[in-house]
């Protein structure tokens, strides 16, 4: 069809560049949230998986679910392609979330829920799944390199694929992206530098100064 034609496919390096912000925005929000947990009760930090999980749908429902695309790729003007269905995209939520929630907990879910003359045939099962999806996922990131079709495993399995959201040019987005990152270690090196520097020395240079000049 000609709605199909018009999809452009999307740049190795922007797609990768859109997977990079996703990783950094989670990273942002789960510390602050982290943050806010141990303040209000500190025993709830013990739920982090559970808390990372329920931040992941958060951010899932106000990006993908409402504009077929993450935040990342919508900040690199990228966009999962036609193929995506609501149906398709509570499944790639599912696969995200739910994979790696059960990373987490898989021994405390072995030990409760599996008796305990199986546990150790469950473990290694588990570690053997987990290394099998490791090497698919190697092999799929391989595969994109090649292709440039599916930047991950989850998007391979769902079958969606990312796609230019407009026929900007992409320097456009990077120009964006550069301030945003030169503003980012701007504040990092701000953040790094306050805590060494003496106040009081600078407070004493400060009044010389003005006193040579007064004089």
């Amino acid at each position: 069809s000609n709605n199909y034609v018009h999809e452009k496919p999307a740049a190795r390096v922007t797609v990768l560049d859109a997977a990079d912000f996703d990783s950094e925005i989670q990273r942002i929000l789960k510390e602050q949230l982290l943050k806010i947990v141990s303040t209000l009760s500190p025993s709830l930090v013990k739920c982090e998986p559970e808390l990372d999980a329920l931040l992941s749908a958060v951010i899932w429902k106000l990006s993908m679910s409402h504009c077929q695309a993450t935040f990342g790729q919508q900040l690199l003007s990228l966009k999962y392609g036609r193929d995506i269905t609501p149906v398709r995209a509570a499944a790639w939520a599912t696969l995200n979330i739910g994979c790696r929630y059960l990373s987490y907990r898989s021994t405390e879910l072995t030990s409760l829920l599996v008796p305990s003359q199986h546990k150790n045939q469950v473990s290694r099962l588990l570690g053997w799944l987990e290394l099998c999806v490791q090497v698919a996922s190697l092999l799929n990131y391989l595969l994109f390199l090649r292709q440039g079709v599916f930047p991950n495993l989850t998007d391979r399995l769902v079958n969606i694929k990312p796609v230019s959201a407009t026929s900007m040019s992409r320097v456009v987005g990077y120009s964006y992206m550069t301030r945003e990152l030169l503003w980012h270690g701007f504040i990092e090196l701000l953040v790094f530098v306050f805590p060494l520097v003496n106040y009081k020395y600078l407070q004493r240079y400060v009044r010389k100064c003005v006193g040579y000049t007064r004089a």
